[in-house]
């Protein structure tokens, strides 16, 4: 059964509480991180939390890829464009390039997944949705059959990084089973 203050938002995707909210606490936040379906995302989610500082979530200055050790083959950060809105894969993973077929570094998200179902657009753009908009965290998961790997599977961990009061950043933990 899954903590009252974890909701799920869609089958396959879940949001923790919004970190814009000033009166959000750890423990709510915990709640959360002990709902992710994998140790090793959990433990991604543990090292975000760690870096939450007088109440407020950390910026991107906060993370440290060298603090990350061997999470850092599965994690990716997406910029959001302040102007815009716009989402950009700043960084992707060796291992989430490895298990997906391709490295998305550089590309803005509309881009990558403008050849994919429209269901499955909808549905991450809702995720990212909440992520942005609303500073909750959001863990998904979903089949790749869309681009000929039906036989793999992708949890995907989105926190977000915020500064003066806006989500500047989303960090993120991959994994393609």
């Amino acid at each position: 059964m899954m903590d009252a203050r974890v909701q799920q938002v869609e089958l396959g995707d879940f949001a923790g509480p919004s970190c814009l909210d000033p009166a959000v606490s750890l423990d709510e936040l915990a709640a959360f991180g002990t709902a992710l379906p994998r140790r090793d995302g959990r433990l991604f989610f543990d090292y975000w939390l760690a870096h939450w500082r007088d109440g407020r979530p950390p910026r991107r200055a906060d993370v440290l890829p060298e603090e990350l050790g061997r999470l850092l083959a599965q994690v990716f950060l997406i910029e959001v464009e302040p102007e815009t809105g716009r989402l950009r894969y700043r960084l992707i993973g060796t291992g989430i390039a490895a298990g997906i077929g391709y490295d998305s570094t550089g590309r803005y998200l509309d881009e990558v997944s403008a050849g994919f179902p429209e269901a499955l657009r909808a549905r991450w753009q809702r995720r990212d949705a909440l992520c942005v908009g609303q500073g909750r965290p959001v863990c998904s998961g979903w089949s790749l059959d869309h681009i000929g790997r039906a036989w793999r599977a992708v949890v995907s961990l989105r926190l977000p990084l915020i500064e003066d009061g806006r989500v500047t950043h989303l960090l993120g933990f991959g994994a393609v089973e």
